[in-house]
C-alpha cells in the first residue's frame, strides 16, 4: 500500500507542475531603477533558443541569470521575448478535483464497496 501512495503523490506533483504556463513579462528597461524580477525567467534572444534563467537581475543594460552552474549575461537590446511562469488556477483546481474523484472511486471499488 505504501508504494501506491508514493506513486500517487509523485503523479500528483507531476500533474500539478503541468498546470503552469509562461506569460509575457513586461519589457525590461535599461533606464531607471532595477526592477524586482521573479525567481525565474524564460528569455529568447536574437542569437538563440529559449533559455531558462534562475535568480535573474538587471545591472545597467544587461540581464544576468543562472543556467545550471553557469552565470550568463544578455544585453537587454538583444532580448526578443521575456516570459515568467504562472500557475493556471482553474486548471489546477480542476485537476485536484478530478484526481480526488478518481482516488475516491478507485478506493471505493478497490475496497470492495460496490
Amino acid at each position: 500500500m505504501r508504494s501506491w501512495n508514493a506513486w500517487f503523490l509523485a503523479g500528483l506533483a507531476l500533474f500539478l507542475g503541468s498546470c503552469t504556463y509562461w506569460e509575457p513579462y513586461a519589457p525590461l528597461a535599461s533606464t531607471g531603477p532595477s526592477p524586482d524580477l521573479p525567481s525565474s525567467l524564460q528569455v529568447v534572444s536574437d542569437t538563440g533558443s529559449p533559455l531558462l534563467l534562475t535568480e535573474p537581475f538587471v545591472r545597467a543594460d544587461t540581464l544576468f541569470g543562472r543556467t545550471g552552474r553557469d552565470t550568463v549575461r544578455l544585453p537587454l537590446h538583444q532580448l526578443r521575448e521575456v516570459q515568467r511562469q504562472r500557475v493556471h488556477g482553474l486548471r489546477t483546481l480542476g485537476l485536484i478535483a478530478g484526481v480526488g474523484a478518481v482516488w475516491i472511486t478507485v478506493g471505493l471499488y478497490g475496497g470492495g464497496l460496490e
